[in-house]
C-alpha cells in the first residue's frame, strides 16, 4: 500500500505541470512529451528526496502509453 500523503503530493506535482489526474482515472494514458516527463522527474526527485536518474524502469516507459499508475509502480519503493 502506498503512502497516501506522498500520492497526493505526487498528484499535485502533475497538476503543477499541467496534467490533472482525476480520481479513478489513474490508469488513463497521460499526454506526456519528453520535456513534461523530465520536468515531472525533477519535481519528483525534489519531493521524494531521491535521485531517480538511475531508475531504468521509469526512463524506459513508453510516452505513448504512460499512466499515473505506471509511474507510481516505477517509484513504489519511495512511496510506501
Amino acid at each position: 500500500m502506498y503512502n497516501t500523503q506522498k500520492i497526493e503530493g505526487i498528484r499535485q506535482i502533475f497538476i503543477t505541470n499541467g496534467i490533472n489526474i482525476e480520481y479513478g482515472e489513474e490508469d488513463k494514458i497521460i499526454d506526456l512529451d519528453s520535456l513534461n516527463f523530465l520536468s515531472i522527474m525533477i519535481d519528483l526527485e525534489d519531493f521524494l528526496g531521491v535521485a531517480l536518474d538511475d531508475n531504468e524502469a521509469l526512463f524506459s516507459l513508453d510516452y505513448d502509453t504512460v499512466t499515473f499508475n505506471k509511474i507510481l509502480n516505477c517509484i513504489e519503493s519511495y512511496i510506501k
